[in-house]
């Protein structure tokens, strides 16, 4: 792969976004519309395994069945004719480009974050998980690293959910093509975001261990630090399924009242106790978020923002190009001064429109004025 290739006919690739453990992606430009997207391939020497081939299709079609804006749109699925001494064809996903930073990189530069921002990221997240979660989709992978910070038009953030490469279908799909179920011994996702039974019987996931993974990554924003601390992975199995969690407060002593409640009940080992739905978490979030509640619940009408993306796959050591981060800007808060003024100037013209309009004018004495 070059830059100035063109692919499948219609994208012509710029730039090199990111190389991960199971894949590669690039920036290409549609010759004809003119439009940068994201394009994901699978690294060759996968392309022969079975099992990873449908699981590369399965999460192309997953995507594209979320119509939230919190997950990044898929335009195409498709793969490159063999080609360059490898003899098996090589898939590919066309994506929405993004730009912006993944949380994990903003946290690593800026420390631990406000409150209100971390919660607002978190409670999107909620947002694209209620959806996911309703079509039988567990992620399995949550942490600070998939899920991307951009903005939309009118300057709010928005956070994508990325990488649904390991994500579990509870019920079975006719287009799964017979792509088996989650066994007794794979175990998936990044280990420190893990839920107990994740780790210890990875069969049995549902949907609320995704729930601890958020919990994990709502402690990490706001303190900049784990719950559970290990140095090796059989320590960590062992901390996570039988110690408790640091205390949020401890790291952080400004917390508002009844948020590290919000926290430590993602991170309760009896996943009954955890919040029953993403929804609910969601809702929990909405008062302490920047931007309050007004998609706490899913919305019956989704808008999308102009589609940016930048996609890093998870896995094996990772040489990533980042694009810089985007500063965040300022909450807009009203300004009662403004208000006050602009009350009084409609008031004045309201009364010089009175006595000037002749009757029967709309706003004028004796008439009916409709807004």
């Amino acid at each position: 792969m070059h830059c100035g290739e063109v692919i499948a006919d219609r994208y012509r690739v710029e730039r090199l976004l990111g190389i991960g453990g199971m894949g590669a992606v690039v920036a290409a430009r549609h010759l004809s519309l003119g439009e940068l997207v994201a394009i994901k391939f699978m690294r060759a020497e996968y392309c022969n395994n079975a099992a990873l081939l449908r699981r590369f299709q399965r999460e192309a079609r997953g995507m594209f069945r979320l119509k939230t804006e919190h997950v990044p749109r898929v335009y195409d699925l498709g793969s490159l004719p063999p080609r360059h001494g490898v003899g098996l064809p090589v898939p590919f996903i066309v994506m929405e480009h993004l730009s912006g930073n993944d949380l994990r990189s903003i946290v690593e530069r800026r420390g631990r974050l406000p409150i209100d921002e971390a919660a607002e990221y978190v409670r999107q997240a909620c947002v694209a998980l209620t959806e996911a979660h309703a079509l039988g989709m567990v992620h399995r992978d949550l942490k600070p690293a998939n899920l991307f910070l951009t903005y939309r038009t009118d300057g709010t953030p928005l956070v994508k959910v990325l990488d649904f490469g390991v994500a579990k279908f509870t019920c079975a799909k006719p287009e799964d093509d017979g792509l088996e179920m989650t066994t007794a011994r794979s175990v998936m996702g990044s280990r420190r975001y893990m839920a107990p039974e994740q780790m210890l019987t990875p069969k049995d996931v549902d949907l609320r261990a995704d729930l601890w993974a958020l919990g994990v990554v709502l402690y990490q924003l706001v303190s900049g630090t784990l719950p559970f601390g290990a140095e090796t992975l059989e320590q960590l199995v062992l901390v996570v399924s039988e110690q408790a969690p640091r205390p949020l407060r401890s790291a952080r002593a400004d917390l508002p009242e009844g948020f590290e409640e919000i926290v430590m009940r993602c991170l309760e080992k009896n996943r009954a106790r955890r919040p029953a739905s993403a929804r609910e978490l969601a809702v929990a979030l909405a008062p302490f978020a920047l931007c309050g509640a007004p998609d706490a619940t899913l919305p019956t009408a989704v808008h999308r923002s102009q589609p940016t993306f930048t996609w890093l796959d998870e896995g094996p050591p990772t040489t990533a190009v980042r694009a810089p981060e985007t500063r965040r800007p300022e909450p807009r808060r009203p300004k009662r001064a403004w208000l006050a003024a602009a009350a009084g100037a409609f008031s004045a013209s309201a009364a010089l429109a009175a006595a000037v309009l002749p009757s029967g004018w709309p706003g004028a004495a004796g008439s009916t004025w409709v807004d």
